[in-house]
């Protein structure tokens, strides 16, 4: 999804430029748009079928709504506002998740409206801008992930590149780091199993 939505941004650009690439152009972008379409069938599979944090219900953080302003508001002031920990998914994500989700749905439906003589007018007025929407997220988003990484303690871009990520569990006294291992934890929870399987 992410590979065809640049595609898709970088050759709409060069059609919007009316360069001699656009014929070329074209071709690429009709054909990241169809890779767009099944990755959002997945996508729509996975959110309203699935299970998990894909699933439209985690999508909307009605008990996590101070985290998710918390979140928001250390956005707005650009890292200047506290950014509050969380233990998996931002909890902006879903919200963020679902309204994405919709603008790359209205993006389908006017991409293919282009062609049709009764969608041609609501393409043209709605298929440039929303491009635009869709561009400021994509910037939008790597600003945010670089911010979580400055200001941020689990480093989440790092954890995606080593595969170790760090869990603030209390707030360790002064000078102290705080580190819990997984593996001791898993360790112990496995211990305890063996205990209770013996007696």
């Amino acid at each position: 999804m992410t590979a065809s939505v640049l595609v898709l941004l970088a050759s709409g650009w060069l059609l919007y430029q009316d360069t001699h690439l656009g014929p070329r152009a074209r071709e690429v972008h009709y054909l990241a748009g169809y890779v767009l379409v099944g990755a959002l069938v997945l996508r729509l599979h996975g959110l309203f079928l699935g299970s998990g944090p894909a699933h439209w219900r985690d999508c909307i953080p009605l008990e996590r709504l101070g985290a998710v302003l918390e979140t928001l508001r250390c956005y707005l002031s650009l890292g200047r506002s506290p950014l509050p920990r969380w233990y998996a998914h931002n909890p902006l994500w879903g919200p963020t998740y679902l309204a994405l989700l919709a603008l790359l749905l209205v993006q389908t439906l006017s991409g293919f409206g282009w062609e049709s003589a009764a969608l041609a007018a609501f393409s043209q007025a709605v298929h440039g801008p929303v491009a635009r929407i869709v561009g400021a997220w994509v910037a939008l988003h790597v600003i945010a992930v670089f911010l979580h990484e400055v200001k941020g303690a689990g480093g989440d871009v790092s954890a995606m590149i080593n595969g170790h990520r760090c869990f603030m569990v209390e707030r360790p006294p002064a000078g102290e780091a705080g580190v819990v291992s997984l593996e001791g934890i898993m360790k112990a929870r496995q211990g305890r199993k063996g205990d209770a399987a013996g007696e």
